[in-house]
């Protein structure tokens, strides 16, 4: 479709593609080889040769691995960038990505809008954070797990993060704003989807979470079943913590730390 976007910079490689609807346009996103500030979000008609547009200066720059249009106009990224190894648990990561939703201004308009991330309450009510001076805090603490329990449900909100009326249309790092605002961070999402109920109040993703066989916090910090999800499910993630499954997982390579 196009080589180089409107002003002549060459495009990079793209982990995702989706329509909206509303801006009727392709809504590129990807990580662009590091994530964090390196990626971001590119809008482009479906023409050839197609037109397109850098739209970091009202979605952000992020390692964005996908994008999608509720029934208002919003669209909602998840980001998947990796986080740094702490001193305590150095075979695992702090969680350093964050989901977002853009609010355009106008349905459809990709320049003028917020960018909010969402912000996850703990038992006690308080927002689950980033902490730059405290790796192993974020890596392990009751918070993160509680998100990772079956049965138990948080509270979340949207947090805004960046308002073009009052921040302005200059490119700008989303993952840092999120950081500043209180937002919280998980571990790279990957694939959210609006569940399939046609009324777009469900928002689905997984989390990689740790690659590392030897990480400290396991399965108690990276199995997550959704609220709502049918008994099968239920009893798929409960066999999967089970000791005959740890050993299956185990003999690929896994993790087990249930062995």
């Amino acid at each position: 479709m196009a080589a180089a976007d409107v002003t002549g910079k060459a495009l990079p490689s793209f982990d995702g593609v989706t329509w909206d609807p509303f801006a009727q346009k392709l809504l590129l996103t990807g990580e662009f080889g590091g994530g964090g500030a390196s990626g971001g979000v590119y809008a482009a008609t479906a023409t050839y040769p197609s037109t397109v547009v850098d739209v970091s200066g009202a979605l952000g720059k992020g390692g964005y691995e996908s994008a999608q249009n509720d029934s208002a106009g919003n669209i909602y990224l998840v980001e998947d960038t990796g986080g740094s190894t702490g001193s305590t648990y150095p075979s695992s990561r702090q969680p350093n990505s964050f989901v977002f939703r853009y609010v355009p201004k106008v349905a459809g308009d990709l320049a003028y809008g917020k960018l909010q991330a969402l912000q996850i309450l703990d038992a006690g009510g308080a927002p689950i954070t980033f902490h730059a001076d405290n790796k192993d805090l974020d890596i392990r603490n009751d918070g993160v797990k509680a998100m990772y329990t079956y049965g138990v449900s948080l509270k979340t909100k949207w947090v805004t993060v960046h308002d073009t009326a009052t921040d302005g249309n200059a490119a700008f790092n989303a993952n840092a704003a999120a950081k500043a605002k209180g937002a919280t961070p998980l571990k790279r999402p990957e694939n959210g989807m609006f569940r399939p109920n046609n009324k777009f109040d469900q928002f689905v993703f997984t989390v990689t979470g740790d690659t590392n066989a030897n990480t400290a916090v396991g399965a108690d910090y990276g199995l997550t079943v959704v609220e709502g999800a049918s008994p099968a499910a239920y009893r798929f993630a409960m066999f999967i913590l089970s000791t005959e499954a740890q050993r299956i997982l185990a003999g690929y390579g896994f993790g087990a730390p249930n062995l």
